[in-house]
């Protein structure tokens, strides 16, 4: 079904490294459903703790719902609003999900992207840490950032249709049944890029200020300012894959009606995009593990571009 796992083993580690000192919250971009699988699969596979997955309500039909759930998934609704008891009953259960030093994934953008550009973060979930935090449910809140890219999402089709208008189908039990023929085909590798972790104790130092001596409406700030730092960190680690590449190209050619050296116009777009790359503290590094599909890990040298832009 796919080729294997492409990722930096030194992002790994470290992330393994700070998520023994307490909780932490990861946050990856959210592409397809299969996201849901992926990271636990990969933390599994590096001996680390695997996280509690905040799941949309609609994943909790049979036999998905107990499925997800085994593999360490809560469900929540789309909204909590006109439900009080709903909301503090979920505030607790978070509360002590992070006391007792768990760690959590959830999706900010709230659902798939169904053009692979990142959506506006939703900011409820991150109220609801923030204040677990305020109330001492853990020292200090970690964020890490990850994106999770394909060369072929899964859900091309029905993305498709509903970018031209059409309904979106309800998850059901049906549509796992007929999800066998997707076993049958290939969609490439699937990419995954860890940013490094935000900390708010150290952005609350850098402000020289305590969270809970903030009045609401600079706390409500800060949490929108947050959200959209995760989203952008998110960003700035996109890997362009070379799907991308030729998709984009293949657009151009479109628009343009010019054929061509179809191998010089991706080299250029290769050039133009280089110095858009952002180098973080692991991007020096190329090695990279790749699990393939006998599942067995080889280290391997593979030149990536980690750009400022979904593509």
């Amino acid at each position: 079904m796919f080729q294997g796992i492409s990722y930096n083993v030194e992002e790994l580690q470290h992330i393994k490294a700070i998520s023994q000192k307490g909780p932490i919250v990861f946050v990856p971009c959210h592409k397809s459903h299969v996201d849901y699988l992926m990271l636990p699969y990969l933390m599994y596979r590096n001996n680390m703790a695997v996280p509690y997955i905040a799941a949309g309500a609609n994943l909790s039909f049979w036999p998905i719902g107990p499925i997800f759930r085994a593999l360490g998934a809560f469900f929540l609704r789309r909204t909590f609003r006109g439900n009080v008891l709903y909301s503090k009953v979920f505030s607790e259960y978070i509360h002590q999900v992070l006391l007792e030093g768990y760690n959590i994934k959830i999706f900010i953008e709230g659902t798939r992207s169904r053009t692979g550009k990142l959506i506006m973060p939703k900011l409820g979930f991150l109220s609801i840490l923030m204040n677990a935090y305020k109330n001492g449910a853990c020292d200090d809140l970690v964020f890490a950032p990850i994106y999770i890219g394909y060369d072929h999402v899964l859900e091309e089709k029905s993305y498709l249709h509903e970018i031209e208008g059409g309904k979106k189908e309800p998850e059901s039990f049906l549509q796992v049944v007929s999800a066998r023929k997707f076993l049958k085909n290939r969609y490439g590798k699937i990419y995954i890029k860890f940013h490094p972790t935000i900390s708010l104790n150290k952005l609350l130092e850098q402000d020289g200020t305590r969270f809970d001596e903030m009045l609401t409406k600079d706390q409500n700030a800060l949490c929108r300012n947050m959200g959209h730092r995760i989203i952008n960190a998110i960003n700035t680690v996109t890997v362009i894959t070379p799907h991308a590449l030729v998709t984009a190209e293949s657009g151009i050619q479109m628009h343009v009606g010019q054929a061509g050296d179809v191998a010089h116009r991706l080299s250029y777009m290769v050039r133009a995009i280089r110095p858009l790359a952002v180098c973080s503290r692991f991007s020096a590094s190329s090695q990279t593990t790749e699990w393939g599909p006998s599942m067995t890990p080889s280290v391997t040298s593979v030149p990536r571009l980690a750009g400022k832009g979904c593509m």
